[in-house]
């Protein structure tokens, strides 16, 4: 499974807009051969989302349009990108 968080731009070093949004994701991971895709655009989406993959048979790619920016207060990552997977998988299992 794949999740995509998407806010079109190389946000952590600057802003830098991408193509990000300017084209279908999901489309692509259909012609790839991901067995399911979804686009989340939304809490309700996303909550859905999480419901539809659980158990489907991969490859699934989620992708989580998200806005560009962040909290002022927001600081750098103090985990490793490992325990970062960690954490994701084990909230997915939650939800």
């Amino acid at each position: 499974m794949h999740i995509v968080f998407n806010n079109g731009a190389h946000d952590s070093v600057g802003g830098q807009p991408t193509v990000g949004l300017s084209i279908n994701l999901c489309e692509v991971a259909k012609a790839v051969g991901y067995k399911k895709v979804f686009l989340a655009e939304n809490e309700q989406q996303l909550l859905s989302a999480i419901q539809s993959v659980k158990g489907a048979e991969g490859p699934v790619l989620v992708e989580v349009r998200v806005a560009k920016g962040n909290r002022p207060d927001l600081g750098r990552p103090t985990t490793t990108p490992q325990q970062n997977k960690e954490s994701l998988m084990t909230f997915l299992k939650t939800v």
